[in-house]
Order: C-alpha cells, then sequence, then structure tokens
C-alpha cells in the first residue's frame, strides 16, 4: 500500500521519507550514493525538501527491486521514463518473469 502524506505540499525530512516509504533512513542514502534517488535540496539547516514524489520513487524502488531487477536497469528505466513507461515496466516484468522460469525449468531434477 502506497504510503500519502496529507498536505500535499508537505516537506519531509529523511527519516519521515523512510517512515513514508517503509524503508531505513540507511535505504534512502543507499539510493541517493546509487543514483536511484537525488539528494534533496536543504530548505534550512537541519531539515530537506523530500516531496510525495520521493515517497512513490523509494517505494518504486524497493518493489523493482524485490522482482529482481538490478540497481543498473532501475537506474535505466527510470532515466527513460516517458508517457508510456507503466506498460513497458510491465512488459519488463513479464520479460522478467519469463527469465526466472525458463532458470528454473533449465535446474535439474533432485537425484539427477
Amino acid at each position: 500500500m502506497l504510503a500519502l502524506i496529507k498536505t500535499d505540499n508537505a516537506m519531509l525530512t529523511i527519516h519521515q521519507l523512510a517512515e513514508a516509504a517503509n524503508v531505513t533512513v540507511a535505504t534512502v542514502r543507499y539510493f541517493q550514493r546509487n543514483g536511484l534517488l537525488e539528494k534533496s535540496p536543504r530548505r534550512l539547516p537541519g531539515t530537506a525538501g523530500y516531496t510525495q514524489q520521493h515517497v512513490f520513487r523509494v517505494q518504486f524502488i524497493k518493489r523493482a527491486l524485490a522482482l529482481g531487477f538490478t540497481l543498473e536497469e532501475i537506474t535505466e528505466h527510470m532515466a527513460a521514463q516517458g508517457p508510456h513507461w507503466r506498460g513497458e515496466m510491465r512488459e519488463l516484468v513479464v520479460k522478467k518473469a519469463a527469465s526466472a522460469v525458463d532458470r528454473i525449468e533449465g535446474l535439474p531434477e533432485p537425484g539427477e
């Protein structure tokens, strides 16, 4: 389930972003270090300006990783997001699943 911020223009700290996206602060920083999530410009000392879009992005990355996408695949897909990116992502998920099935079917049976 997606976490929603009650105020549309709410600016979140990194801790609030992590909580809203159901990840740790370390995960948010990991995504930043790997270029998956931009660092938010600081508004005031000790604060940041993350938005609901950042929450959605972190949740998307987390789900894509759970589906077996690599950081590189996620980075490429996110950079190429256009008007049909959801359909394209769906196609990539289907291909990823088919590839996994092929690998599983290629495994030897126990006792072979």
